[in-house]
């Protein structure tokens, strides 16, 4: 902390805010889920991220409920970066002792939107189509952009093209089906089977998300913003100095304005040697050395014979 204060204190008063402002900018850059969004997607446009959760559950629960809520919390990192009220439903077939719900009755279907996983790789160009045939890549990466080569519950097989929930092999009931992330394969979401109480992940997919200027651009307007901000501030600063003695203005107290401490000095020192030059006969004059007043600072107040009424030397050559 002493050198951090060291390294402030060295750095003019002037750059400060600059340097501060810089390394917000460039903190804030950073300081988030490392995912990539998709590209080529023009503003306004729609698309929706698939991803699988960085923890895990069993599948002994046959609520849906229960695995959208642990998609929603999981989602956390995404959420604080996507538009306010982007939600999360989990891709899961479940049986509750009397019905079962398919997958894709769970999850919302938009036909026309493209779907994405966390580093911005077209999953499958509609979430419709996730149920008729492979993916264009594997879902693979988790919430974090993180890769999960894993087995996921999902409680459905691929048969009518909806995730229809398998019989005796739905969540909640003893053998749930699991898909693998790491494939683009109708395995996918039908990989085989296991134990309800086996740890695996689960599959999230958002609602609707609509596409705004990327963070870089508005990264890079910020930038410029402060930018601008520290010129006008340094503007203002160094109008405060005189245009030829760069003398510090003065400065605003309780009590009044006064110079800064270093310029005082300076300036008591200047008024000491005109004072005692007032007691030295003046070389070009005729009679008692002229009164020097004190100086404005920044101009050129030499005194001249002439300019106190008095005759020059060459009048009288006997000085």
């Amino acid at each position: 902390m002493r050198n951090i204060r060291r390294i402030v204190a060295a750095i003019p008063r002037a750059w400060r805010f600059c340097v501060v402002a810089f390394a917000t900018v460039m903190f804030a850059g950073t300081a988030k889920a490392v995912v990539i969004p998709p590209a080529g997607l023009t503003p306004g446009s729609q698309y929706q991220i698939l991803f699988v959760t960085a923890d895990t559950t069993d599948a002994t629960s046959g609520s849906e409920s229960y695995y959208n809520s642990f998609v929603q919390t999981e989602a956390a990192p995404l959420t604080a970066i996507l538009p306010v009220g982007t939600t999360w439903d989990a891709i899961t077939s479940t049986y509750d002792g009397a019905n079962y719900t398919n997958a894709g009755d769970n999850v919302p279907e938009y036909p026309t939107l493209p779907v994405y996983n966390t580093q911005g790789q077209e999953v499958s160009f509609s979430p419709f189509y996730i149920w008729a045939g492979p993916l264009s890549t594997a879902v693979l990466y988790n919430q974090n952009g993180t890769e999960v080569d894993s087995q996921v519950w999902t409680g459905s097989d691929v048969r009518g093209g909806t995730g229809m929930a398998t019989t005796g092999n739905a969540l909640g009931q003893s053998d749930p089906t699991y898909g693998d992330s790491n494939t683009a394969t109708m395995a996918w979401i039908d990989a085989g089977t296991a134990s309800a109480d086996s740890e695996y992940h689960v599959y999230g997919l958002s609602s609707p998300i609509t596409v705004v200027p990327e963070p870089a651009t508005i990264a890079q307007l910020g930038s410029g913003l402060l930018a601008l901000a520290g010129a006008v501030f340094l503007r203002r600063y160094w109008a405060r100095f005189d245009s030829r003695k760069r003398w510090p203005a003065l400065m605003h107290t309780p009590t009044g304005f006064r110079l800064p401490a270093q310029v005082a000095r300076r300036r008591r020192a200047t008024l000491g040697l005109i004072a005692r030059s007032q007691s030295l006969p003046q070389r070009g004059c005729v009679g008692p050395a002229p009164r020097l007043t004190q100086p404005r600072w920044g101009r050129d107040r030499s005194i001249s014979c002439s300019t106190q009424g008095r005759s020059p030397m060459a009048t009288n050559p006997g000085l």
